[in-house]
């Protein structure tokens, strides 16, 4: 009875040290897709989900932030990250500063590049928002030899003071040049964030107005066909038509 009761044991261990088959659950932060993106490309073709949870699972086994950014650093050093893949294993590094690292690391080996303002989310604190945003806009420096520089984008907490800001002002007409003066200023911005800020405005003709300014300050301009879902009359959407196809 007692040698057959160890190998019972020895059996439930073997068991045991088998590989969960769980999934993670991520935040649900506001993930940018890949789909008819067509923007600046730091690599050529990012790894498939499959690939990616395969990923996911080496680093979950890490006991630290450490040697989970080694691990993800690595793999991306061989192969091609999307700005979501990105945001995901940054969510999985504990401290916001070790967060702000891997995105520095991992920058010169992200297939969206022109998304990487989504990451602004991983961060709560002020201080690693500004340091996010001096990242961006090329005054943060980068852990990275990629020559290219960083590219331009509105974060997504930048981009929630903007609307504050515009949906302050009272008349619609102070609202269209502040709209305008504060597009300008920043001067990037995502077709899907330029759909929301045309509906902030009330009246049709503003709407098309401010559609019509922010196309040259949209950075995936082959998106810009998500504005339309933004109007209520066809005819809004073929004058924006006809307007693009003049300004290419």
């Amino acid at each position: 009875d007692f040698v057959l009761a160890q190998r019972t044991k020895r059996d439930e261990i073997v068991d045991i040290s088998q590989p969960p088959t769980t999934t993670h659950e991520f935040p649900a932060y506001d993930y940018p897709l890949i789909v008819n993106y067509n923007e600046e490309q730091y690599c050529d073709r990012p790894i498939e989900d499959r690939a990616f949870y395969g990923l996911v699972g080496r680093i979950i086994r890490e006991r630290n932030d450490v040697e989970r950014i080694k691990v993800a650093t690595r793999y991306a050093e061989a192969n091609c990250l999307t700005v979501a893949q990105v945001m995901k294993i940054g969510s999985m590094i504990e401290t916001e500063r070790n967060r702000f690292i891997f995105l520095k690391t991992v920058f010169g080996n992200v297939y969206d590049v022109m998304h990487y303002g989504y990451c602004d989310q991983l961060f709560r604190s002020n201080e690693y928002h500004e340091k996010f945003s001096l990242f961006l806009s090329g005054g943060g420096g980068t852990t990275n030899t990629n020559p290219q520089p960083p590219p331009c984008g509105t974060t997504p907490a930048q981009f929630e003071e903007i609307k504050q800001h515009i949906a302050a002002q009272t008349f619609n007409s102070t609202r269209l040049s502040v709209g305008k003066q504060v597009i300008r200023a920043k001067g990037c911005f995502t077709a899907h964030q330029i759909a929301e800020l045309v509906l902030l405005f009330a009246f049709e003709e503003g709407r098309l107005d401010i559609a019509k300014y922010a196309y040259d300050f949209c950075v995936d301009p082959g998106n810009y066909f998500l504005v339309n879902n933004s109007f209520t009359f066809d005819s809004s959407v073929k004058e924006l038509d006809r307007y693009i196809a003049g300004r290419q």
